[in-house]
């Protein structure tokens, strides 16, 4: 795979595509919020769309797997060798106010972190937002997942996104098309938030910091947020909580290599340091063997798990 790249992209010793630039053979704890991860065959971050286009087509006409990463939260990577090609979305920046006709539509790209949208939404006096305080990655990843807490979840306030697909084609997805669920969308793995619209309506930025201080102080006391960790390991089963399940069979505290369940909070599974991508998976198998022999309950992953490019 390396060779392909290599002809197709690389000039000289550089390793810039237009305003690209490529990496091989990079560790991928170096850009998930766990801090594990074995190696990507290719890495790349564009900071452009024809690179990211360029980037796409030719992964799929040379059949390469595609996996892309916006802050690298919410996702395990196994440890061990990727042979796929590996796309941080960072580069793309930018929010702005498109609409300020009563509420307003902003626009974030992909690349930008939620914090800083939710930050730059709370002096604008735009609200709506304000139940993701305290909620890592970027706009893109938190499109994709569908994040929320406290009530609200993403696609709550989304109009609409573009999304740029493996045969570089931009389209413009409204919510409902989407096919938003419980943490997640229909979106492949190798379909590309680009950017988003919210719809957000006015209020006075002093009261829309007081409920984003008052989401993220409740987030401080019950969560491990200054920790590593991938988020919420598993979904809430309907009518249950994952982390309570978890915490009732024993197991806050139990520690697998440099991986523990987290005592703050027992669906968060923090890497103490030098923890593994297989330390996480046997603790998740400990949890869903537990709690099903326990409840009759199946627990199923939250967070995103690449591990089918991989060889050790």
């Amino acid at each position: 795979m390396r060779e392909k790249f290599e002809r197709v992209f690389l000039k000289g010793k550089g390793l810039h595509a237009g305003d690209s630039w490529i990496k091989f053979d990079e560790p991928l704890k170096a850009h998930t919020s766990l801090r594990t991860g074995g190696r990507a065959a290719v890495f790349a971050r564009p900071e452009g769309l024809d690179p990211l286009k360029e980037l796409l087509l030719f992964a799929r006409d040379e059949g390469v797997r595609v996996h892309l990463l916006g802050g690298g939260t919410n996702v395990l990577v196994t440890d061990g060798y990727h042979r796929a090609l590996f796309i941080q979305t960072g580069g793309f920046k930018g929010i702005e106010i498109l609409n300020e006709s009563g509420g307003a539509r902003v626009k974030a790209s992909c690349g930008e972190a939620l914090k800083g949208l939710l930050s730059y939404c709370q002096k604008a006096g735009l609200s709506g937002l304000e139940g993701l305080s305290g909620i890592p990655g970027s706009v893109g990843g938190a499109v994709l997942g569908n994040s929320g807490s406290f009530g609200m979840e993403i696609k709550d306030s989304l109009a609409s996104a573009d999304v740029l697909g493996p045969d570089g084609e931009m389209k413009t997805l409204t919510r409902d098309q989407m096919g938003f669920r419980y943490r997640g969308t229909a979106l492949g793995e190798d379909e590309a938030v680009v950017s988003a619209e919210f719809l957000l309506r006015r209020d006075e930025p002093e009261a829309i910091k007081e409920k984003m201080n008052d989401f993220f102080e409740i987030k401080k006391k019950s969560q491990p947020i200054s920790e590593h960790s991938a988020g919420c390991v598993f979904k809430n089963p309907e009518g249950a909580s994952a982390g309570r399940l978890i915490e009732e069979a024993g197991l806050k505290g139990t520690k697998t290599g440099g991986v523990m369940i987290s005592p703050v909070h027992a669906n968060f599974f923090v890497n103490t340091g030098g923890g593994t991508a297989a330390d996480f998976l046997a603790l998740m198998d400990m949890a869903r063997e537990k709690v099903l022999k326990q409840t009759g309950i199946p627990l199923e992953p939250e967070i995103r798990i690449v591990k089918d490019e991989s060889y050790g």
